[in-house]
């Protein structure tokens, strides 16, 4: 995966694991990046397994139900405060 170093991407992505991030708005950096991928094989394979492997784990889905549930008990304690 190419995407460009800007919020949200940078948050999920580790530029040079698990996919490259691009300069924003440098037409060479994307296309430098994006070259580097068409012309390995091994390295998409590597990638493409990384970033799967990081998002199973940070995406689990046990782990975003904990994390669900612990945002649904703060903001019931604050509506509760609040009354």
């Amino acid at each position: 995966m190419v995407a460009g170093a800007v919020d949200g991407f940078k948050e999920v992505m580790q530029d040079g694991q698990t996919g490259y991030l691009a300069i924003p708005e440098s037409v060479t950096d994307l296309a430098d990046k994006l070259e580097k991928l068409v012309v390995s094989p091994d390295l998409r394979e590597q990638m493409g397994a990384a970033g799967r492997k990081n998002v199973m784990q940070r995406f689990e889905w046990d782990r975003c139900v904990t994390k669900m549930e612990q945002v649904l008990e703060k903001t019931a304690q604050r509506k509760g405060a609040d009354s």
